[in-house]
C-alpha cells in the first residue's frame, strides 16, 4: 500500500468520520499465551500478562504462580480431552471457552491445541485472553459519531446489554 492510499484512508472528522488508526487504535488485542501439556509457560505477550494480573486480583484465593487457577483448571480439560482424541487431525476442532473474572470486567478464555511433529510431547496449549465488557465505551463512540439524542443514546446502550423492548 501506498503512502497515498494511506492518505485516502485518512477522513475528516468535521464530515463525522474517523480516521481509520483512531478506530484501530481503541481496540485492545488479545492476551496470548503457549504452554507445552505440562503446563510450562513458553510464550505470554504484554496484554496476557495484565489480563492474568487481572484475573489474579479478583482471585479470593490467590494463585501460587504466574497463571491463574482458571487458566490451570482450562488446560487440565484440555488435556483430559486431548488424551481422548486419537488423531492429530481431530485436534483440530477442539477448542475450550471460559468466561472468568467479575461481571463488571469478565475475561474470555478461549483454549486450543496446536498439535507437534512428534506428538504429544511437542504438543502446545494455545490460550487467548480477551476483555469482554467495552459496551460503555462503543455506545460512547457510537452517540459522537451519530450524534444521538438521550432517548437513542438508551435505546443502544439497553440493546448492548443484550436488552428488548
Amino acid at each position: 500500500m501506498s503512502l497515498q492510499d494511506c492518505e485516502a484512508l485518512t477522513m475528516d472528522k468535521n464530515d463525522n468520520t474517523y480516521d481509520l488508526t483512531d478506530i484501530a487504535d481503541l481496540r485492545e488485542g488479545p492476551g496470548i499465551l503457549v504452554l507445552s501439556t505440562d503446563l510450562r509457560l513458553l510464550h505470554m505477550n504484554r496484554r496476557g500478562w495484565e489480563l492474568m494480573q487481572h484475573i489474579n486480583s479478583e482471585q479470593a484465593v490467590k494463585a501460587a504462580g504466574v497463571l491463574p487457577a482458571q487458566v490451570i483448571q482450562m488446560c487440565a480439560e484440555i488435556e483430559k480431552l486431548l488424551r481422548g482424541q486419537s488423531q492429530a487431525k481431530d485436534w483440530e476442532q477442539l477448542e475450550v471457552r471460559r468466561l472468568v473474572g467479575n461481571s463488571t470486567k469478565p475475561v474470555l478464555l478461549r483454549g486450543f491445541v496446536l498439535p507437534g511433529s512428534k506428538g504429544v510431547q511437542q504438543t502446545r496449549v494455545l490460550v487467548l485472553l480477551e476483555a469482554v465488557g467495552r459496551r460503555e465505551r462503543v455506545v460512547h463512540h457510537a452517540t459522537e459519531r451519530f450524534q444521538f439524542t438521550d432517548r437513542e443514546r438508551t435505546v443502544v446502550e439497553q440493546l448492548a446489554k443484550g436488552l428488548t423492548n
